[in-house]
């Protein structure tokens, strides 16, 4: 690279930039989400001798369901901000027999919210539910933030409950 083409890119307008996705921790609410993406990705242990000494995995896969917000409907805070439409955050599920129940409860409760039947729910695959409901699944649901301390850390992360239809 040369000084010409920091001075080119340096001087592009921001206009031609697509703007990153937000992915946000929201505050304790009701909200109005849209499935944006799901899909499963591969994960591995920090520290793969003490998972496998400790008997545990050290691979596995996560279903991610990703969410865009469409809109606050309340916040249990009345000092927060409600976050900026389209904001993401994420779910996942351990693609384990442990897992697959609570990701199961999910695509049955958003398939219930979109007009669906709980039977409807069962005839799904997970490729199903990740080649259907990304831009189409859109549902009202508490969101609550959680706060753990672990590791001498601060974790921030959001539980959604109790899914039900949008209002028309």
């Amino acid at each position: 690279m040369s000084l010409l083409d920091l001075d080119a890119m340096l001087s592009q307008n921001l206009e031609t930039v697509e703007a990153a996705p937000e992915f946000v921790t929201l505050e304790t609410g009701v909200y109005d989400l849209k499935v944006v993406k799901d899909e499963a990705k591969m994960r591995e242990a920090k520290d793969k001798a003490a998972a496998a000494a400790a008997g545990k995995a050290t691979e596995w896969f996560d279903l991610v369901i990703t969410y865009g917000v469409e809109n606050t409907v309340s916040l249990e805070k009345s000092d927060a901000l409600p976050p900026k439409p389209g904001s993401l955050i994420q779910e996942n599920f351990q693609f384990t027999d442990k897992g697959l129940p609570y990701f199961k409860s999910r695509v049955v409760a958003t398939a219930v919210a979109m007009g669906g039947t709980e039977a409807d729910a069962n005839s799904l695959s997970p490729k199903d539910v990740m080649d259907t409901f990304p831009g189409v699944a859109t549902f009202r649901a508490n969101v609550k933030k959680n706060v753990e301390n672990g590791d001498g850390k601060v974790y921030e992360k959001n539980r959604i409950t109790n899914v039900v239809a949008v209002p028309a």
